[in-house]
């Protein structure tokens, strides 16, 4: 809590607390003793073998990718653990009692292609920030999608400080090679011919990655780019729950996957702490929310008939290891979000 993480782990720690004392501000139940370790100055190994010593009947972190990593090589994990880091690695056997939790887009990349699969869609772009989680959510639908059978046509990937989208997009939606024929035509036929360029008609749709900010600029940008007719989907960080009608009305018609907690009557009062939070706090918060949910109630999830836990971030499931989430739809319009049934 000490280093660079020390925002991010304030955060996860805030809405950790807060379902725990929503929880026992509601029930006569004695709450579990809570003791912090601080990673920053010891390993994420060093750590886990100090809470074991004291006694801990359950660990929970760390919230770096490399401690998740560092959790996966321990050859004896005598209590359950719940890393807050979704590796998604095969070559390497999860430990016993490990239990994988994060805010990963996966879940919501393979939700994404499911819908657009049941709409008839089969050929894709997809366009994402140059960051860690939008490589990793651009890597997941394009293995996900081409097992289902359809086809990535194209992929865009952005800085997360671009001004102006048309130059990256163009390229994909060959808008280039359009405007390039038109100037060969105007050269070989008319000078004064009045050409327009004309995107590539194979698109089916576009899934549109990023937080309110970028994605703002990518719907008006593919509209210039006569892509207007095209659905587009996103998932849950285009949206934070806090309504700006002005600024989202560009996003008008973007279906995405939302986080329960931030659509219309759903919202936790725990989860209304502070609006002015950017997106990826606000679901930080919301995955210390749910943390605590899932280690209370871990044994339901493991057990033969796998119930399912109605949390903040979606329906979560425990599978091999690696809890799952399952959200809702939102669309927006006019600037407003409401949720959708697609």
């Amino acid at each position: 809590l000490q280093d660079d993480y020390r925002m991010p782990s304030q955060t996860f720690l805030d809405g950790f607390m807060a379902a725990y004392y929503q929880l026992f501000e509601q029930s006569n139940t004695e709450p579990p003793n809570i003791r912090l370790h601080d990673t920053s100055n010891q390993t994420m190994q060093q750590a886990y073998e100090n809470a074991i010593a004291e006694g801990a009947e359950m660990v929970i972190g760390g919230l770096r990718e490399s401690e998740a990593e560092s959790l996966m090589q321990l050859q004896l994990m005598p209590v359950p653990t719940i890393s807050l880091n979704r590796l998604d690695r095969v070559d390497t056997q999860q430990p016993v009692n490990l239990v994988q939790f994060g805010n990963s887009p996966e879940d919501e990349m393979t939700q994404i292609a499911d819908l657009a699969w049941r709409n008839g869609h089969r050929n894709a772009i997809v366009i994402a920030p140059d960051n860690n989680w939008g490589v990793q959510a651009t890597r997941s639908f394009d293995t996900y999608w081409k097992q289902k059978g359809g086809q990535l046509l194209g992929q865009v990937s952005y800085p997360m400080t671009v001004k102006d989208f048309t130059q990256f997009l163009k390229p994909s939606l060959q808008i280039d090679l359009s405007e390039d024929r038109g100037v060969q035509l105007k050269r070989f036929v008319n000078s004064r011919l009045i050409y327009t360029p004309r995107r590539r008609q194979d698109i089916d749709f576009i899934v549109a990655l990023g937080y309110p900010l970028n994605a703002r600029q990518i719907k008006p940008a593919l509209e210039f780019l006569y892509a207007a007719d095209l659905p587009v989907y996103s998932i849950s960080k285009i949206y934070n729950g806090v309504e700006q009608a002005g600024l989202d009305r560009d996003l008008s018609g973007i279906q995405f996957t939302a986080m329960p907690w931030t659509l219309p009557g759903q919202l936790v009062n725990e989860l209304r702490s502070d609006e002015t939070m950017h997106t990826a706090y606000r679901q930080l918060y919301a995955l210390g929310y749910d943390t605590f949910l899932v280690h209370r109630n871990l044994d339901k999830l493991s057990s033969a008939t796998q119930s399912p836990l109605f949390g903040a971030m979606g329906v979560l499931s425990l599978s091999q290891g690696v809890i799952k989430r399952t959200g809702r739809w939102g669309e927006f319009n006019q600037g407003k979000v409401a949720e959708v049934i697609p």
